[in-house]
């Protein structure tokens, strides 16, 4: 099995607004990597378990920003262009691709021995953030089958389903979860040790750019 995301930050003009010049700084810890990859990240793992190894690399292509109200240039040193592959402890070759285009797009590829399975955009104009656009699914089985859109089954509608188009739809399955933990003394919820382990594969990451080296991991992460 392999796994590839593919998310297209539409920030190609190299131009930005007062509000986010501190998204430039990679001292701040707020970037493409902290950002936008480690959702994307934890989703994966989430779904598919940890990494045994990873590579990666981090570049700024960007590196002189001038800021829209003032004109003012600001020095970028956060990463805006991101690849990173690694094996996951199930054996799946894991890769995925962050960059900046024009437009914006994304892709959330699964291809298995028995076939494939798409996530991408519903909406032809979505808000850019994949936790909160909603998705279609797209699946095939066997060599040359097309993708066709899949149904997804109701017992995965947590909240109520009337609500589902709007952005709160994802924050409202959360907190069934969270509820249902509660409740039944379960731990199906994400928590605090979800976000330490992610904080620790970012570092993961940041030693395997800095080394440019398939990077062992000593606990899975």
């Amino acid at each position: 099995m392999s796994i590839t995301l593919f998310l297209y930050i539409p920030h190609r003009s190299a131009t930005i607004d007062q509000d986010h010049v501190y998204l430039l700084d990679e001292n701040n810890g707020a970037n493409n990597l902290t950002i936008t990859t480690g959702h994307l990240l934890d989703v994966m793992m989430y779904l598919f378990g940890s990494f045994i190894d990873i590579s990666a690399t981090l570049r700024t292509d960007s590196k002189i920003v001038p800021v829209i109200e003032t004109g003012k240039k600001i020095i970028a040193t956060s990463p805006d262009h991101l690849v990173i592959t690694g094996t996951l402890e199930n054996g799946a070759l894991f890769s995925t691709h962050v960059r900046n285009t024009f437009n914006s797009n994304f892709s959330f590829e699964i291809n298995g021995s028995k076939g494939d399975l798409v996530l991408t955009f519903q909406s032809v104009s979505p808000s850019k953030m994949f936790q909160i656009d909603p998705f279609i699914i797209l699946g095939s089985q066997g060599k040359g089958n097309v993708l066709k859109q899949l149904s997804v089954p109701s017992e995965y509608y947590l909240a109520p389903k009337n609500i589902e188009s709007i952005p709160a739809y994802n924050i409202a399955q959360l907190y069934t979860i969270i509820y249902q933990d509660l409740k039944d003394n379960t731990h199906v919820a994400l928590s605090f040790h979800t976000a330490i382990n992610i904080h620790q594969l970012f570092d993961e990451i940041r030693l395997a750019a800095n080394t440019k080296q398939t990077h062992t991991l000593s606990k899975k992460v």
